[in-house]
């Protein structure tokens, strides 16, 4: 899951949807106008992605209905993918799919999913294109001076500075080798996986030290915003020693 809040109005599910779309490495828009054999519709989300050098293009349907979603609207949608050009779609529904939409949809290139369920499809992705790169991006340069302060890229060189760096390392030591666990490096020592969430359950030394919301999210999304609010004054305090 990348987030446990659901969205609160069909906007945000349609928004939601894209920005999903757009951090896992596809383009994507709302709300835009497509030709048809005979006129024109407007799809929800307009989304196209590139596999090894070959395009296709996806039209989402957002259903923030508190019904199931009917077979006709599956029928319906079929022949918006099918004159419009798509090569596959979704619908995406709050209240899930009547078993008459179900049956619709089988052997078809339309794909019924669930706000969860569409989340958990593209999760690798949106891990491998956002969560990892963004982590390391923000942390890099504090992995290698947290492990080696003398051999890293700014080694301390004065008795202040070298306390500065012991209250630095005692305090976000912990958060810096979760965060690493969230890092390219460190996914690729676990076989390109991250870790589970809660960040809890999979055991960091001196867990006490690192914010409540950061170890219990239980979405990566969720994860990575409590992780950015918190490393701001963490980024600031290291630029500070940087510059003693």
């Amino acid at each position: 899951m990348l987030s446990a809040t659901p969205p609160a109005t069909w906007q945000e599910l349609q928004h939601a949807v894209c920005t999903i779309m757009l951090e896992a490495g596809l383009t994507a828009e709302v709300e835009r106008t497509v030709a048809l054999v005979r006129g024109k519709a407007e799809v929800d989300v307009y989304a196209t992605e590139n596999i090894s050098g070959r395009s296709r293009v996806i039209f989402v349907e957002c259903k923030y209905w508190q019904s199931p979603v009917p077979q006709a609207v599956v029928r319906e949608f079929r022949t918006v993918l099918s004159d419009g050009g798509a090569d596959i779609g979704y619908i995406v529904s709050k209240a899930g799919f009547q078993a008459g939409a179900v049956e619709m949809s089988e052997l078809t290139s339309v794909r019924l999913r669930t706000w969860e369920e569409f989340q958990d499809e593209f999760e690798p992705a949106w891990i491998s294109n956002h969560l990892l790169p963004r982590v390391e991006e923000t942390f890099s340069r504090l992995f290698m001076s947290f492990e080696m302060p003398h051999e890293g890229p700014w080694p301390p060189t004065t008795d202040l500075k070298i306390a500065r760096w012991r209250q630095l390392h005692d305090q976000y030591y912990s958060f810096i080798d979760l965060m690493n666990r969230f890092s390219r490096i460190g996914a690729s020592s676990s076989g390109g996986r991250v870790p589970p969430l809660p960040a809890r359950s999979i055991g960091i030394d001196h867990d006490e030290l690192i914010p409540e919301e950061i170890l219990d999210a239980t979405g990566y999304r969720d994860l990575l915003e409590a992780v950015l609010s918190y490393a701001g004054p963490l980024l600031q305090e290291w630029e500070a020693y940087r510059q003693m």
